[in-house]
């Protein structure tokens, strides 16, 4: 199979990224399904890599030869441009392909709630935009600190690894490249020299502690953690660090969904403002009381998981099954 046959595989499934293990079945993986494409022929042992030869460059080759795992852009006959990711595996080597668009969205076009623009007028704390894998989180978070860099005048430190956007600096200063020594200490070399905004790509609990001290130090931390929804965020950056209950400011979740027609992906949307009762239940270890608050504080602006996916589902742009693939409470969608 040809790289250009790929490619076009690629863009008949929007919204989903196509894998290409070599020596099985290709299938096309995301918005909360699994496709398998049984009339393509499996990539043979070996042909993943020549393929790509001529599209990597010397960070990606010397990414594959000492780490067994690459990203890098490729664009296609028609202009498309694809990020691939490219790992060995137990069974040999794996290709991700995804179709991108070629210039950020800003959060009009991202169609987001208020809420979320209102979450720009923070100065400094942690805000985090949560969801499941090719749920648009990494764009929504690049999005939302383009609209940062276009308000005011910052120094902006990025340290995401693989950035997957470009995001045009407006007004502010932006400083990217991966830590050079600790991420404590890159942290506090950048804090030390003025920076006000720092953007992470996929943040887990062992980044949690300097991130933290970061905004107790009075900077603004925007990052992305791979959740199914807001409370399962808290859950995996909680790690007992009383200053998470003082810098949190708010999370954004959201999910792709395709909707009923099958031409679009709809996103339902997942808010959590840091209100009194939140930081309360996040002290008090009861993250469960969480969609019951978002419910009764949907007037704030907090918007319900369950909520929005029944607002789909009445619409009827998605359908039941996906909706209860997804909720809090899936017995409410049968």
């Amino acid at each position: 199979m040809t790289l250009d046959q790929l490619l076009q595989q690629c863009l008949l499934f929007p919204g989903m990224d196509l894998w290409v293990p070599e020596g099985r079945v290709p299938f096309a993986k995301g918005l909360g399904r699994q496709e398998l494409l049984s009339h393509l022929e499996p990539v043979g042992h070996g042909e993943i890599l020549p393929l790509f030869r001529t599209q990597m460059d010397a960070k990606s080759r010397l990414n594959w030869e000492n780490q067994g795992t690459c990203r890098f852009r490729i664009q296609g006959a028609d202009g498309v441009i694809f990020r691939v990711d490219i790992s060995r595996e137990s069974l040999g080597a794996l290709a991700v392909f995804r179709a991108v668009m070629s210039d950020l969205p800003n959060l009009d076009a991202l169609k987001v709630p208020p809420a979320v623009k209102g979450l720009l007028d923070h100065q400094n704390g942690l805000i985090l935009f949560s969801g499941p894998g090719a749920s648009g989180t990494t764009t929504l978070a690049s999005s939302f600190t383009q609209a940062l860099c276009n308000m005011r005048s910052m120094r902006v430190r990025v340290l995401d690894p693989d950035p997957e956007w470009v995001i045009p600096s407006g007004k502010s200063l932006l400083v990217r490249g991966t830590p050079t020594g600790s991420l404590a200490e890159d942290i506090r070399a950048s804090l030390i020299s003025g920076t006000d905004l720092f953007l992470f790509g996929d943040i887990g609990p062992a980044q949690m502690d300097p991130i933290l001290e970061a905004c107790a130090s009075g900077a603004l931390v925007v990052a992305s953690v791979r959740a199914s929804s807001t409370t399962h965020a808290l859950e995996r950056i909680e790690t007992g660090n009383p200053l998470l209950h003082r810098v949190l400011r708010g999370i954004i979740g959201s999910h792709l969904i395709p909707s009923i027609a099958g031409d679009e992906a709809l996103r339902a949307w997942d808010v959590l403002l840091a209100s009194n009762q939140v930081i309360a239940a996040i002290e008090k270890g009861e993250i469960q009381k969480i969609p019951q608050i978002q419910k009764a504080a949907s007037h704030a602006g907090m918007v319900n998981l369950d909520d929005s996916l029944a607002l789909l589902v009445n619409q009827k742009r998605i359908s039941r099954d996906e909706a209860r693939y997804r909720a809090h409470e899936p017995t409410a969608f049968e």
